[in-house]
Formats: structure tokens, sequence, C-alpha cells
């Protein structure tokens, strides 16, 4: 506070010595030069041209131009330079006028600057001359207003300056906020990854791999020759198990083998449920050369049965769709309704492995994914589209 309070009286004292100068050492001494006159005509005039000068600079460089001029509000601006330019030239007018009577020059007889100057423009120009004539606005001009325009352009180019460097640092300043926040971002979505690989990684810690494989192995060759059925669930499930356990561990999975995750999937569950649910998987396109996320498809699956059919006292049927067209991935689940969670609540069925996939895929595909979820009647859809290419 102390620093700037300093400040300010330096640079009120800067200015008031710079005044005192200008009036000694410019004003005084162009006004004897030009007007060559007695001492009273000498004050009189410096000290009116002292206040016009001041007067025109503070009032121009600290309110009109900042508060007008700079916020391009420029009518406000010109009506502002009319009215100087008219105040300036009826303050002289005055003047010439009130000093006729007491100016008589200092080197003899000839007609003084004041005498001069009323015959040449002010007598027959009157209150309005520097509107009138051109030259009478010309000469207003030089006489009053050359030298405001010198210390107000000095300072207008200095304000310019300024405005500019402030506008580049908080432009600076802008990119610097931007990029921090473009980082925090990333390193967000970087620990969201992180702690859902981690969540994978703990489920697939809870049972070693092997124990598993080489106990179903065995339950498959028990039973081959007695229930070929059962033989057969034992090997899908092996292979369910052998995708979700190694193939995930992969940032990206074949599409086709994704699919034939969900096939077999599928595949038992149609052993499971008999002729009580209608399941059909359509599949269209080149699935060829595609990658996916592993596992992001299964939860809509897993889904449909979940509230579609466990939930169902009826015959239900499951529905999927996977197409691929010019790089764009369709997948379509349809489902019926039983007595599910939209009955009860009015929100959608899906539970936190619809809400897990929902941020899986704002992590994975941002910019490239659109997800629907549709309740007609006693029917439930959820629609994805993912560009893939």
């Amino acid at each position: 506070m102390k620093q700037l309070t300093k400040k300010k009286c330096l640079r009120v004292g800067l200015h008031v010595g710079l005044w005192i100068l200008f009036y000694f050492c410019v004003g005084r001494v162009v006004t004897k030069a030009v007007y060559r006159d007695n001492a009273l005509v000498i004050n009189v005039v410096s000290l009116i041209d002292l206040l016009i000068n001041i007067t025109l600079f503070y009032l121009t460089c600290y309110f009109i131009f900042p508060k007008f001029l700079y916020k391009k509000k420029l009518l406000v601006t010109l009506g502002y330079l009319i009215g100087v330019f008219y105040v300036t030239y009826a303050i002289n007018y005055l003047m010439f006028k009130s000093l006729l009577d007491v100016t008589d020059g200092y080197i003899g007889k000839e007609k003084t600057y004041i005498t001069i100057a009323w015959e040449l423009f002010l007598k027959d120009g009157g209150w309005l001359g520097c509107f009138k004539s051109a030259r009478i606005a010309t000469w207003n001009y030089t006489l009053a207003l050359f030298i405001p325009t010198i210390t107000i352009s000095v300072k207008s180019i200095r304000d310019i300056i300024f405005i500019q460097k402030k506008n580049a640092k908080l432009e600076l300043d802008r990119i610097v906020l931007e990029r921090d926040k473009l980082t925090l971002e990333r390193d967000k979505l970087a620990l969201e990854q992180e702690n859902l690989q981690l969540e994978i990684n703990f489920l697939k810690s809870q049972i070693n791999p092997h124990f598993l494989f080489n106990t179903l192995n065995s339950v498959y060759v028990d039973i081959m020759d007695t229930n070929e059925q059962a033989a057969e669930q034992v090997l899908k499930l092996a292979s369910l198990m052998r995708y979700g356990l190694y193939e995930s561990n992969q940032g990206q999975a074949d599409l086709a083998k994704e699919l034939a995750y969900i096939q077999n999937y599928l595949d038992l569950e149609r052993i499971r449920h008999g002729h009580q649910v209608t399941i059909t998987f359509d599949q269209r396109g080149n699935l060829a050369g595609y990658k996916i996320a592993p596992l992001l498809l299964i939860s809509f699956v897993e889904n449909a049965f979940k509230h579609g059919v466990r939930k169902s006292k009826q015959a239900a049927f499951i529905y999927i769709h996977a197409s691929m067209q010019d790089g764009l991935f369709t997948f379509i689940v349809k489902n019926s309704l039983g007595i599910s969670e939209i009955d009860k609540t009015g929100t959608e069925p899906g539970g936190v492995g619809l809400v897990n996939t929902r941020k899986r895929l704002q992590i994975l595909y941002p910019d490239r994914h659109e997800l629907a979820v549709n309740t007609v009647a006693d029917t439930y859809q959820v629609t994805l589209q993912l560009k893939l290419a």
C-alpha cells in the first residue's frame, strides 16, 4: 500500500514539474516570440494556453479515450472532438476580443499579433468562424490544438502499447489455464483407466486361472462319453473364461473374437433357458481387421438377460444385432421386459454394469460413440454406434 502511494505521489510530482517546465520553457517563450506584445498580454495568453493544454490532456487521455475511443464508441469520440474544437475557438475569440484594448506591442508602432489575428480571422468570422472557413479552422487548430495533439498522441500510444501487452498477458494466461485444464482432464482419465484396470485385475486374481482350466478340462474328459451336451457347455465355458482372462489383458481385441465371445455366452444361455427365451443373434458386414476394447459389449447382453429374462414370468425374447459399414459399428440389444426396475423406480434398467460401460465409452471413445437407451411399451433397447476406423 505504501509503495503504491509512493508511486502515485511520484507520478503527481512528475506531472506538476512537467507542466511548470512547459509553462516557462515552452508557453512563455513561444508566446513572446509569436505575439511580440506587452507583459499583460503575454501573461494572459500563456496562462490560458497552459489551462487549455492541461484540461485537454487529462480530459482526453484519462476519460474520453479510455471510456469511449478504446471501447470503439466512435460517434461519442467524434462529438467530443468537434466540441473541443469549437470551445477552443470560442476561448480564442473571447480572449483576442478582450485583449484588443490592452495590446500595444513592444517594438514600436507595428501591429501586434492580437490585432492582426483579429482583423484577418476573428472579426469577420464571428463566434462560428471555425465552421465557416477552412482558413479560420486551420488557424484555430495551429494556435490552440497543435501542442495538445502531440501530448495526447504520446499518451495514447503509450496506452495502446500497455493495452496490447495486457491483452497478450491475458491471452497467455488463458492458454496456460487451458493447458493446465487439459492436463488435469488427462490425468483424471488416466486415473480412471488405472482404477478400472485394477478392478479387472482384482477380479481375475480371485481364483487361479490355471486351476480353473485344469478343473474344467478334467470335467470335460469325465463327461465327454456320457453327456455330450454337458461337455459342450464345459468347452464353451472354458472359452469364455479364457477370453475374459487373457484376451482382455490387451488394450484392444479383435472385433470378431469379441462377438464370438458373445456367441458362446448366448449358446450357454440358450441351454439354460431352453424354449422359454427366444434368442436371436444377427451379424452383418465384414468384421475382419477391426479392433475394439475387450468386454465392452457383454454388459449390454448380460443386462438384457438380468432385466428382461430372469424377471419375466412368461416367454421372453432377446434380439442382438451387430453390423459394420464403412468403419461404423452398430450394436443393438433388444429384450422384452418383465417386472423390472423401470416399473418400480421410473429409471432405466441396467444398474452398475450399464453405468460402468457408459464411463468406459466416455474414456475410450469420447468423440466416437453414440449410446441410446429406449423403453417402448414392454420392450427395452440399447443402441450403440461406434466409430472404429
